[in-house]
């Protein structure tokens, strides 16, 4: 990422609490390797095509990287490497934005970020889309194994549950977790993405629970959603612990 959007970059999340308008991004996109990509941006309440357009690639595990940025003159500039396959498209009608990337294969699959500038506006981010390719023949299906803390409830204040999940690629996954299939009041720590030498990945994220709390409920799930390989596994408490 060049200087001038590093400093854009830091400066726009500092102000981000006062932006004036919303910035939509649908949340999840999967798309089969070879195929193309189509990410959308869209404005509430403004104009986009009265605003510059930028797009960032987040790698997970690293910073966003500028991709490119569409003015509002119909300018383009892309970042240090020219993206031939990354090409920006406006549609006027929906007022969005999109992100096209072509022939996409699983080392595309990342979050993309797209924010707004004018002048006289705070710049104002989506929330990102996580794109994840599937069908390539490197996409590795997660193994996930649940753990639980094994101290009594009599003498631990909190109930741990450690979701392990190893050997996936690429690395875009989600976890989530839910107690008697609910949303979790609990605390949740995700771990760092790890790579393995064979260039799959693991993390892990464990859901703290207060011993009071914890007797209230019979059952705890961990949910690992893995789009590149089309695949959402869950593990239980009473799995685990048989």
């Amino acid at each position: 990422m060049d200087s001038a959007h590093l400093t854009l970059l830091l400066v726009s999340l500092s102000l981000t609490c006062c932006a004036q308008f919303d910035v939509q991004q649908p949340r999840r996109m999967v798309v089969p390797e070879g195929g193309t990509a189509r990410l959308s941006c869209s404005l509430d309440h403004q104009d986009i095509q009265k605003f510059n357009v930028h797009w960032f690639q987040q790698m997970p595990g690293s910073s966003p990287s500028f991709i490119l940025l569409h003015n509002s003159n119909s300018t383009t500039r892309w970042g240090d490497v020219h993206f031939q396959r990354f090409q920006p498209m406006m549609n006027i009608r929906n007022n969005t934005h999109f992100l096209l990337i072509t022939q996409v294969t699983t080392n595309d699959s990342a979050r993309y970020w797209c924010m707004v500038t004018k002048e006289h506006f705070y710049p104002v981010w989506g929330n990102g889309t996580y794109l994840s390719v599937s069908g390539g023949k490197d996409v590795l299906t997660p193994s996930v194994t649940l753990l639980s803390s094994e101290e009594s409830l009599s003498r631990a204040s909190i109930f741990l549950i450690m979701c392990l999940v190893s050997k996936f690629y690429p690395a875009v996954i989600e976890v989530t977790w839910k107690l008697d299939n609910q949303t979790t009041p609990g605390q949740v720590t995700t771990g760092p993405l790890l790579p393995d030498e064979d260039g799959s990945y693991s993390t892990t994220s464990i859901l703290e629970v207060p011993s009071y709390q914890w007797t209230n409920f019979s059952s705890a799930s961990c949910e690992v959603r893995h789009d590149s390989s089309l695949t959402v596994i869950s593990r239980h408490l009473s799995v685990c612990s048989k």
